[in-house]
């Protein structure tokens, strides 16, 4: 079996080195190619991080990405989570009068105004996700009907949780991103070695 070698060179963004691809095809069919990318600037190294074979992204801005999301989006999640824990233990009645019920069908008619799915999405809900998910579904989606049935439950607001995650999420996705794919750059030289 032999592979054919094909080196790929382009310049890297500040032109003071390159980019290098070292494609490698095998001369069969069972064997799979590969392709090792190496950027061979030391500058653009310590700006740049490849993200995908040709696609280059900025450290710095990804740094400032992945900040904000622990800082903000993350705590978010992580409220959530324990505000479905809580509602869980709140519920615990009212899980276990589901856990009565002989058939999921039987709670899915006891539960079906206050939820936003069908009887194939409950079920599906129902068996991936705790009753403290399923509560919290409903406390978004019928806030009046949780706000009622849930006296003396006030250090939770879910909606306003997910109101302040879109929110966070918009900002995020507004984060300035730089990156380059190989394409946009030119000069391009190729030889077969």
């Amino acid at each position: 079996m032999s592979w054919e070698i094909t080196i790929t060179s382009i310049y890297c963004p500040c032109k003071k080195g390159g980019i290098r691809f070292e494609d490698h095809s095998p001369d069969n069919m069972w064997s799979k190619s590969y392709c090792i990318v190496t950027m061979q600037c030391d500058e653009c190294e310590k700006i740049w991080r490849m993200n995908s074979r040709d696609v280059f992204i900025h450290i710095e801005d990804e740094k400032i990405r992945h900040d904000f999301y622990i800082n903000n989006i993350k705590q978010i999640d992580d409220e959530v989570s324990a505000a479905e824990s809580r509602m869980a233990k709140r519920f615990a009645d009212t899980a276990d009068n589901l856990s009565s019920f002989k058939t999921k069908k039987e709670e899915f008619e006891f539960l079906k105004d206050l939820l936003r799915y069908s009887y194939g999405t409950y079920c599906k809900e129902r068996r991936s996700q705790s009753f403290g998910r399923i509560f919290a579904g409903i406390a978004c989606n019928k806030p009046n009907w949780f706000n009622e049935n849930a006296v003396g439950y006030g250090e939770l607001n879910l909606v306003t949780l997910g109101e302040s995650r879109r929110t966070q999420c918009k900002k995020y996705n507004d984060l300035r991103r730089r990156s380059f794919t190989c394409n946009q750059l030119s000069d391009t030289i190729t030889f077969s070695g």
